[in-house]
């Protein structure tokens, strides 16, 4: 493993979790942005109010949503004064909007077609159909405008591809030396969620931490431009199902759920602790692998590659196929 890489795993806790980190984000924008045909690129810049679709334009938006958690927080972003002003507004307008990032379906179940203790009419993918819906000129838009829908799709896109952002352990921790994942989880109020592995105890970083930024920058590239080029090389998958679009989010995130389980297979659990003076969980110990060595996994470094090249094929396709007015 690299020094660097080795750093990073270090100080994750100390930053923000975003998928796929800023460098995920914006190598599944470019490779996107490279699939599409002008006439689609056009229509994207109606929407985005631009006169033509810049060289990487598709990146910058896949880190918009991520920057404005950050200026929440009072953490370096890139937005310029002029787009930080529009985020105030935006943060005003949807309170909500950290809940979109994420929906924890238990580990490798499907995500339903109905209500479900699991699922939010805000979750990833409501968020995703909203998206579509407001760009195609068919629902309300309810204050979210076709230039902030397009900057949330294209980060969404990404996030809904992140196996963790989809799915979650839920723990029995009656024991709390030997906390259980549990296959066939009970309601979430009668387990422990780990929040897709933000509750999952490396010591110095978390499981989420470590597939949002420390399976990225083990692909080998550290630069969007390079990680895209190996992300095109690969042969982005697409969506084969037809059918209206706003039905794909729904089969990415059980796509997404299913492969989760995958992450969780080389991973033996300790004693959970809480939370100091609240009687909540507050991390569940990893006892085994290393940090190090779960972001060296071959196994899990080619579902990561999979999963970023899937993000980039499918969210050209998106846009290809969004009926736009």
């Amino acid at each position: 493993m690299t020094h660097a890489l080795a750093l990073l795993l270090v100080a994750l806790l100390a930053g923000e979790a975003q998928a796929w980190s800023d460098l995920g984000h914006q190598a599944i924008g470019r490779a996107a942005q490279a699939l599409l045909d002008d006439a689609t690129k056009t229509k994207i810049a109606r929407a985005a109010g631009l006169a033509s679709l810049p060289d990487g334009e598709l990146a910058r938006m896949g880190t918009w949503l991520d920057d404005i958690r950050r200026l929440e927080r009072g953490l370096p972003h890139a937005l310029d004064p002029e787009a930080a002003k529009e985020a105030g507004a935006f943060v005003r307008q949807f309170p909500d909007h950290p809940t979109w990032h994420y929906v924890n379906l238990p580990l490798g179940t499907a995500y339903p077609d109905g209500a479900s203790p699991y699922t939010r009419p805000n979750d990833v993918v409501g968020t995703l159909v909203r998206c579509i819906a407001v760009l195609e000129g068919r629902a309300p838009a309810g204050g979210m405008t076709p230039p902030i829908a397009l900057r949330v799709l294209v980060h969404l896109v990404g996030d809904l591809h992140q196996p963790l952002h989809v799915s979650t352990g839920y723990f029995d921790v009656r024991d709390m030396s030997a906390p259980r994942l549990l296959r066939e989880p009970p309601l979430p109020r009668r387990s422990v969620s780990d929040l897709g592995g933000n509750r999952l105890s490396f010591g110095a970083t978390n499981l989420h931490a470590v597939w949002d930024h420390a399976l990225v920058i083990s692909r080998g590239a550290d630069d969007a431009k390079g990680l895209a080029a190996e992300l095109l090389a690969s042969g982005p998958s697409r969506l084969t199902a037809p059918g209206d679009p706003a039905s794909w989010p729904r089969a990415w995130a059980t796509e997404a759920s299913r492969l989760a389980v995958t992450a969780y297979q080389p991973l033996r659990f300790g004693p959970a602790h809480l939370r100091p003076g609240a009687e909540e969980i507050e991390r569940i110990e990893i006892t085994s692998p290393t940090a190090e060595a779960y972001a060296r996994n071959p196994a899990l470094k080619l579902v990561a590659r999979q999963q970023l090249a899937r993000a980039a094929g499918r969210l050209a396709e998106l846009l290809r196929a969004i009926r736009w007015p």
